[in-house]
């Protein structure tokens, strides 16, 4: 049977979601083919038409890439972002705020928040807006 769980986080009695971490669907993995497969390997794309544009980049920049043998993989892991609980803002890359961030790994993505100013208490997060009392 398959079921349909809302992304949103719902509300406990107390007003507060469950949880800042946010299920999101696994994601392609592109590895060498003579590589492993775990969840620390290889380049990581949200969708597939994400991962055949960047396929479209490399091959107009590398044409001999073609040539190069690769493993193209659905995750069998769940993928996580991360959400202040506070004004709702998701965890995005330092380097290109307009990405948001996306992991299989929670670990990576807590380290990342806290490298970035976010606290976080159990499973609730804050942004570092929130943190110093300029979130909405």
């Amino acid at each position: 049977m398959i079921s349909h769980v809302s992304m949103r986080p719902q509300p406990r009695a107390d007003g507060w979601p469950h949880s800042s971490w946010q299920p999101l669907p696994p994601m392609w993995r592109v590895i060498p083919a003579s590589g492993k497969f775990d969840i620390r390997t290889g380049d990581l794309y949200a969708t597939w038409s994400e991962l055949v544009d960047w396929v479209d980049e490399v091959l107009a920049l590398m044409p001999e890439a073609a040539d190069l043998d690769s493993l193209v993989r659905r995750d069998p892991w769940p993928c996580w972002n991360l959400l202040c609980l506070g004004c709702r803002t998701q965890l995005v890359d330092g380097d290109e705020p307009q990405c948001v961030l996306r992991s299989p790994d929670r670990d990576e993505l807590a380290r990342i928040a806290l490298a970035q100013g976010w606290r976080g208490i159990d499973t609730h997060w804050l942004c570092p807006a929130c943190v110093n009392g300029a979130g909405s």
